[in-house]
C-alpha cells in the first residue's frame, strides 16, 4: 500500500545510464519518502538525499 511518508529504497532513474554526473552514487540504492501521492492517476513522487551532500534534493515519480 502507498502511503504519505512511506521509505522505500530504488536506483534513481538518472543514474542507471551513468549520464548525471555524479560517479560516486551511481548505481545505487537510496532511500526516499513518499511526498505526494496522485491517486486518480495512480502516481506518487519520491523525495530523496542525492549523495552525502546536505540540501541536495532529488526527487522522482512512481506509478502503481
Amino acid at each position: 500500500m502507498t502511503k504519505l511518508g512511506k521509505i522505500i529504497w530504488f536506483i534513481p532513474a538518472a543514474n542507471t545510464d551513468h549520464s548525471s554526473g555524479f560517479p560516486e552514487i551511481l548505481r545505487e540504492k537510496v532511500p526516499g519518502k513518499i511526498v505526494f501521492i496522485h491517486e486518480e492517476h495512480r502516481w506518487f513522487r519520491v523525495e530523496f538525499q542525492m549523495g552525502d551532500k546536505p540540501g541536495y534534493i532529488g526527487h522522482e515519480c512512481f506509478k502503481f
